[in-house]
């Protein structure tokens, strides 16, 4: 499998959550491989399954990002005093859009913070402060 991998024009790591028979979220472990030589070739290897104690951990954050701040016009001129990129919303369907949610914090985790510690000073709506405090520990 290590050679496979290592020949493959493209790899792909994937993952995938479901809880089990027992109530405990597993991790399904998948690595798919694409070869090209004299014809192309899809192949899948099953790795493991690992408990996951939280499979909302991440995505959930984000889409609490794009909540606390679409909410409020006030909320959203901050944020964009502080990044370049805004936030998006995300879709249970298109992955597409789950990428495009991500780029903030991927290229601007800092300036995204930073938006969260200015709301958590300056929002009069005392849950909206709470809010941006929490995300602001989960991001930093």
């Amino acid at each position: 499998m290590v050679a496979e991998i290592k020949e493959s024009k493209y790899i792909a790591i994937i993952l995938d959550c479901t809880p089990d028979v027992s109530h405990q979220e597993q991790m399904t472990v998948v690595i798919r491989t694409v070869s090209v030589k004299k014809k192309t070739e899809i192949r899948e290897h099953f790795l493991e399954f690992l408990i996951a104690p939280e499979s909302t951990c991440f995505f959930g954050n984000v889409q609490k990002l794009y909540t606390l701040f679409s909410g409020s016009p006030q909320r959203w001129t901050i944020l964009k005093k502080h990044v370049d990129i805004t936030l998006k919303s995300w879709s249970e369907t298109r992955w597409e859009s789950r990428v495009n949610s991500i780029e903030p914090l991927r290229y601007q985790t800092d300036k995204v913070r930073e938006t969260l510690l200015e709301v958590r000073e300056n929002a009069n709506d005392l849950m909206a402060r709470i809010e941006a405090q929490s995300l602001a520990e989960e991001i930093g």
